[in-house]
């Protein structure tokens, strides 16, 4: 994980000529997984089995920024 990204915070989600705000909902070692919610917004198709894209997602993340309507896991 990188410093500062926790539970709770707001990112940014790109994709093509769409952006999203999301929160970060998922800290491990995998890094580029996004809710269906996001993909739909994002025109990605969501389906757990066969969704997603493999390239062209990009995230922006806001360390100890809260996401609306969420709260931040303390570091």
């Amino acid at each position: 994980t990188v410093k500062g990204i926790v539970l709770g915070c707001k990112c940014l989600v790109s994709y093509k000529d769409k952006t999203v705000e999301a929160v970060v909902a998922d800290i491990g070692n995998d890094f580029g997984e996004a809710s269906i919610a996001t993909a739909h917004a994002l025109g990605i198709p969501g389906s757990p089995k066969s969704g997603g894209v493999t390239a062209g997602v990009t995230y922006q993340f806001f360390p100890g920024l809260v996401a609306t309507g969420y709260w931040l896991q303390s570091a």
